[in-house]
């Protein structure tokens, strides 16, 4: 089996046993997971790169070199695949802190020298969240906006799919303002609401392929560990042989 628009394999679990045999489930599985719709008007070579964006936001290590892999093949240049790389995790961090931040306001924790009015501080649509907490320390608020700048200005990405991939990677961590400012951006770019639709709707995809391969690559057997040694022991033996005296636990104490 073979996805015809990517040319990719089908993934090997589709073999373990039982699952072929459910021939059904199999093919609505091919058709809804492992394939992107056939009204989806993104490139081969769109798809592989906001794939690259989604593998990095779950942290699926496979996903983001078969990702790399296909985008080159695909037409992608590394400076394409370095800036989705960048902008993907610049947005995963904003993502995460946010959400540490709505804790932390909801707890009362907010630092005590924030400041209220800091809307005119910042120029790109960053969380309130995040410009509210960030602004008692100039430095620092510095240093963070030109980082984070990236993924609002021009990379070696078009800027339709650049937004798109931010998108992708804010729908992956379930940020809310990252749907809201992306979907807006990329919208703005020149992307369609299909495709817009078909990136959202493509996180299920993702979602539920990189958790079939998580499942499916454990061991279904427990090995013989007799022969094992832990690295520690190995090294207090390795220490014992030389001659080398060990601590005195108690002298610890």
């Amino acid at each position: 089996m073979q996805n015809k628009k990517s040319g990719m394999p089908a993934p090997p679990y589709l073999w373990a046993e039982g699952l072929l045999d459910d021939s059904e489930w199999v093919n609505s599985y091919i058709k809804s997971v492992l394939s992107w719709s056939e009204s989806c008007t993104l490139t081969t070579k769109e798809r592989h790169i906001i794939g690259l964006g989604k593998a990095i936001a779950y942290l699926w290590e496979p996903g983001v070199l078969i990702h790399i892999d296909q985008a080159l093949k695909s037409g992608a240049n590394l400076r394409e695949v370095n800036d989705t790389i960048r902008v993907s995790a610049i947005t995963a961090g904003l993502a995460d802190l946010d959400f540490a931040l709505q804790q932390l306001n909801s707890l009362g924790l907010n630092h005590p020298n924030q400041k209220e009015k800091t809307n005119d501080r910042c120029a790109i649509p960053l969380s309130k969240n995040i410009i509210t907490f960030l602004s008692w320390d100039e430095k620092l608020f510095e240093n963070f906006l030109k980082t984070v700048r990236i993924i609002f200005e021009k990379t070696a990405l078009e800027a339709r799919l650049q937004q798109l991939v931010c998108l992708a990677v804010s729908s992956v961590k379930g940020w809310k303002h990252g749907i809201r400012v992306h979907s807006k951006l990329a919208a703005k770019a020149g992307a369609t609401r299909e495709e817009i639709m078909h990136v959202v709707v493509s996180v299920f995809k993702t979602g539920v392929s990189t958790s079939m391969q998580v499942g499916f690559r454990y061991p279904c057997y427990t090995p013989d560990m007799s022969k094992y040694r832990l690295i520690y022991d190995s090294y207090v033996r390795s220490r014992a042989k030389a001659g080398v005296k060990q601590l005195e636990f108690e002298s610890m104490l």
